[in-house]
């Protein structure tokens, strides 16, 4: 069966540096829903400035868990092998399916009421 994965074939196993970045930026997250959510802490600034921390901090340390054992440049890990990436029919199907799908949306939804304020292809479309 071919895999047209962008990513890969199998699934990453994580060591004990990404669970720990998962876990900081996790908590991050969720200080950040509990907030949105309605909750009021007493002390907004000084807990945007933890989360936020969190989440940072978090992302930092999964990505040298990820990164630190490898050696340095592009891992691009024979993406230009595969047919989603290497100009190959699935990948023109895609490139033209999306330019497509942007161009439509691109001149219908400018034409409504409510966009014709705020769609920036709107005033691209109408500039002289």
């Amino acid at each position: 069966m071919t895999n047209y994965s962008i990513g890969g074939p199998k699934a990453q196993k994580l060591n004990v540096i990404q669970k720990i970045g998962l876990i900081l930026s996790g908590i991050g997250i969720g200080v950040l829903l509990v907030a949105w959510a309605g909750q009021n802490f007493n002390q907004n600034g000084l807990m945007l400035t933890l989360t936020l921390s969190a989440l940072l901090v978090g992302i930092l340390v999964y990505t040298y868990g990820t990164y630190a054992n490898q050696s340095a440049g592009i891992k691009n890990d024979g993406v230009f092998f595969r047919s989603l990436t290497n100009k190959g029919v699935i990948g023109w199907i895609s490139g033209v399916v999306l330019t497509l799908f942007y161009v439509y949306f691109c001149l219908k939804i400018p034409y409504l009421i409510y966009m014709k304020v705020y769609h920036p292809c709107y005033w691209l479309s109408t500039a002289n």
